[in-house]
């Protein structure tokens, strides 16, 4: 899990600074995100503008701005394209503790 995580905040990271939509929409916002999965521990990680990063595993320290919550293979399959975000939404898969804006937010990282 960790490995695809890695991989979708490099590929946020490469990607956003030079989308101006996501670039607007980011800028000059501090998050922090913690994803809880329910079979197994957990990681965190800041979104600060443009930029995604220091990934750790286990609960954050601080409260988080957004929590994602759900299993390991859904949100695998989510990030792999193979798992739609929505309808896993619809049926309680995943579900992301979050203002609207930020939930956009998440939908551009593991998109990306």
């Amino acid at each position: 899990m960790i490995e695809s995580l890695e991989k979708a905040i490099d590929t946020y990271n490469r990607l956003a600074p030079d989308n101006d939509r996501i670039r607007k929409s980011v800028e000059g916002k501090l998050r922090i995100v913690e994803i809880r999965l329910r079979d197994g521990n957990g990681y965190n990680f800041i979104m600060e503008g443009v930029t995604a990063h220091s990934l750790k595993e286990g609960r954050c320290n601080e409260k988080a701005d957004i929590i994602v919550d759900s299993t390991s293979e859904i949100l695998e399959g989510i990030m792999k394209g193979e798992v739609s975000p929505f309808k896993a939404m619809a049926r309680r898969e995943i579900v992301i503790h979050a203002p609207i804006m930020d939930l956009l937010l998440m939908k551009k990282l593991f998109s990306a």
